[in-house]
């Protein structure tokens, strides 16, 4: 009977000292990784599953830009090179292809069309 009861003791006290120790150690380890998240592996993060700025599909319009020139640029231009002045006259102010430039067709946006 005496045996009994001090193996049932040690029994208690190694069950007592087991959970003081696996307390500590996880109170210890949690307090260690509560920095950092914790990976699981084959499952992505929601952050990074998502793209931010770029590969997004948008719109062809909204990638056209405008095709503007600055108006300094082509005078400039124009001013330096003379095939190209002569191309631009040709093309689109002397609308009949006579090489004659009328009043009409100099003025051709900014005087009211006559009309046919």
């Amino acid at each position: 009977m005496m045996r009994w009861s001090a193996l049932l003791l040690l029994v208690i006290l190694a069950s007592i000292v087991d959970s003081i120790w696996a307390g500590s150690a996880t109170s210890y380890s949690a307090s260690g990784r509560a920095g950092r998240t914790r990976t699981i592996r084959g499952f992505k993060n929601a952050q990074l599953s998502t793209a931010r700025g770029f590969g997004k599909r948008t719109s062809v319009e909204s990638q056209l830009q405008p095709d503007l020139i600055p108006a300094d640029w082509m005078a400039e231009e124009l001013s330096t090179n003379p095939e190209l002045a002569r191309l631009i006259v040709r093309r689109f102010i002397d609308i009949d292809q006579d090489g004659l430039v009328s009043p009409i067709e100099l003025l051709r946006n900014t005087v009211c069309q006559e009309p046919n």
